[in-house]
Order: structure tokens, then sequence, then C-alpha cells
């Protein structure tokens, strides 16, 4: 989902009305000047509208102070981060829409969930100065405790793990029973390095590493986890269910601990300083800049994301009420930004002589790639979320 900003300056309306009434007045033979109490009262109001308008530019300055900190203090992080893994690993992956990238206390193991291609990876490292075999034994308890840490539940939420991966006999690992998993599925096949290599540290490491699928309907699986919710919520908002699980498939692949570089974060990759905020401030009426933590709990990022849609929906696409219309601009603008949809499209065009096809027509011609690209997957794969949300 891209940014969008959306400053309003009510001064020049306001000053519109006083320069109006203004102008009945002398028409009238009125001067202000000599209205007593009455011109007092205009330029009152006067003073008040530029008060008010202000009170209005520091709040969104604050916002937008807050916005730049949070990207500057992500950044920074993840500079951090990348520093400390180059120091030990060969290289530095980093977590995105649809993989989940985390590191153990020490950062010598690694686990990479791969929610698109449907797979773990889990690397581990052992100093030098002990014997291959004694190398092998620590990379595959470290292998073993990494994959018990990311089937652990989070606070209230389960891991994204849960029900993702499944023994020989078909039951689903838990956190309880990954060792014993490791020891008899996992550990055969770790593949160790023959010879360690050299870190940026200095310090020469053993690696290994091992490759896991998750099981064959898995995204599927993650999807049923969040029907209810979405249905919930959906249906306070007045949308569609089955867009808003194509909204959530095609954006992190139901990956709760999605991310990317906007930042965006979470299930419907929200952006904190423009659909995360204007929910929040639908919802609960406050301004806030909201952390990544609030927003990769899925309960939260359902709620605000789903709510984001309506706004577009409903606010900013306003009039535009004719369908599928509204929904073609709403799934475009929640890609590529409600104010790239109205400089290019909704005021080049009216869109009460044209039909959906030929609207399409248009976004092709005048929308990047991507957001071509992303209204044919979320219209396609609505299709297949609408039997989620049928009468038994």
């Amino acid at each position: 989902m891209k940014p969008f900003k959306f400053i309003p300056n009510i001064q020049p309306l306001l000053r519109f009305g006083l320069a109006f009434l203004a102008a009945g007045w002398v028409a009238a033979g009125i001067a202000p000047d000599s209205m007593g109490q009455g011109g007092d009262a205009l330029r009152e109001a006067d003073r008040e509208f530029e008060r008010m308008e202000r009170t209005i530019d520091a709040e969104f300055e604050n916002i937008d102070r807050e916005w730049e900190a949070l990207v500057r203090e992500q950044r920074e992080e993840w500079e951090r981060l990348r520093r400390e893994i180059e120091a030990l690993w060969d290289s530095y992956v980093p977590s995105n829409r649809v993989r989940w990238v985390d590191h153990s206390g020490s950062k010598e193991a690694r686990s990479q969930v791969d929610f698109e291609k449907g797979e773990v990876k889990v690397e581990a490292l052992a100093e030098a100065g002990q014997s291959p075999e004694e190398a092998r034994r620590e990379i595959q308890r470290k292998i073993g405790t990494r994959l018990k840490e990311i089937l652990q539940k989070e606070k209230d939420e389960p891991s994204p793990l849960r029900d993702q991966l499944n023994d020989r006999s078909g039951n689903s690992v838990t956190a309880q029973t990954a060792q014993r998993y490791a020891e008899r599925q996992v550990y055969p096949r770790v593949r160790v390095r023959p010879r360690p290599r050299r870190s940026r540290d200095g310090k020469h490491r053993y690696h290994g590493s091992v490759t896991i699928s998750l099981i064959p309907r898995h995204l599927k699986k993650r999807a049923s986890r969040y029907t209810d919710r979405v249905r919930a919520m959906a249906d306070r908002s007045g949308v569609d269910p089955a867009r808003v699980m194509a909204i959530i498939h095609t954006e992190s692949a139901f990956n709760p601990k999605a991310v990317s570089r906007i930042p965006a974060y979470g299930l419907m990759q929200l952006v904190p300083r423009s659909g995360a905020h204007d929910a929040y401030l639908h919802l609960y009426g406050k301004k806030r800049i909201l952390r990544a933590s609030y927003l990769y709990n899925p309960g939260n990022n359902i709620r605000l994301g789903t709510t984001y849609f309506m706004l577009i929906k409903r606010n900013y696409l306003r009039r535009v009420q004719r369908e599928p219309h509204n929904t073609y601009l709403a799934i475009a603008s929640y890609n590529w930004g409600i104010g790239n949809i109205r400089r290019s499209i909704l005021r080049r065009y009216n869109m009460q002589t044209l039909d959906g096809d030929q609207l399409l027509q248009i976004i092709d011609r005048r929308a990047p790639d991507e957001t071509r690209n992303y209204i044919k997957r979320i219209n396609r794969r609505a299709r297949l979320y609408e039997s989620f949300f049928q009468p038994n």
C-alpha cells in the first residue's frame, strides 16, 4: 500500500465566506468598520479562523515530525541489524512482505519462512576450533532450538507457523513437540559445509542449514485463521469480506510479520503515516503514528486495514458511487494511493460516461504495471474467497 498525504487548508474557504459577507454589506451601503459590534464580531471570527488554521497546521506538522522520526528510527534499526548479521553471516537477508526472517538472541541461528513458496529454511553457525562432528552437533542443536522458538506463541497470538508444519504421521508440529520432531526428522537432513569460513569479525565458522516444506495447502490454512475477524470487521464497515481477504492474500500471503521498505507493516501492509493513521483517527478519534508492534498484531491490522478500505470507498471516493467503478478505484487506490488516482484518473475522466470495462482500460493506460496487476489479482482472488463467507 502506498502512502498519501492529505492536509486540509480551510482558511481560503473561510476567507471567501467572509469576503462574500463583506461584499453584501458593501452593496447594502454598510461598512464593516461602522457596524459596531457586528464589525468586531467579523474581525474576531477572522482571527478565530486564523487560530484554527494554525492549530491544524501545527497538528499535521507534529504528525509529520513523528512520522519522520519513526522512519529514521526504523532505518537505523535495520542498519544496526544488518551490521550485526553481516559480521557473522555471508549475507544479510531482510524480512519482506512474504518472507519472515528472524534470528536467535546470539544471531548465530537464523530462520527464513517463505509464506509464498511454502518453505522454512533454518541455518546455524558454529565456531571453528572443534571437530567437524562436534560442529555438526552444535549446529543441529541450534537449529532445533530456533525451530522451537519460531513455533512459540507470541503474547495473545499464535505463532505464524501454527498448523503449518506436519510430522511424518501427519500431526501438527508445535513448540512442545518441536524438539522430538527436529531430532527425528530434521537433524538427519542438516547439511554442513565441510570447511569453516572466515566471517567479517575475523572468526572462522562452520555453516549448516536445512529446508523444510510447509503443509501442502498452507496458504488456505493460514487464511482460514483470519476469516472470523475479517467477517466481523467487514460487516461492521460495510465492505466485501472476500475482497478484504484478497487484499491480505496479495499484500502479505497471510504473513502477519510482513514488512516493506516504505515502511508498511502486517497483513494488510499499513503505512503508519497514511492508512493506519486515517483508520485509527476514524475509529478512536485520535491522531497516532502507530508502531510496528501494534500493526504486526493481526487483530489490530485487520481492524485498521478494513476500516481504511472503507474510508477509501465511502469518503475519498464518495463522488463515485457507481459500481463496479467505486470498487475498482478503491482497489487501485489501496495500491497506488488515492492522490495518484485523483490526479491521473478522476480529474481527467467523467465516471458517469464510462462502463466498468472502459474504466479498467483507462486504469491500464494510466496506472503503473504493479497497480494494473494488483486489480486483476484482487478481483480473481476475491472470487476464490467468496466460498469462505457463504452460509453452511
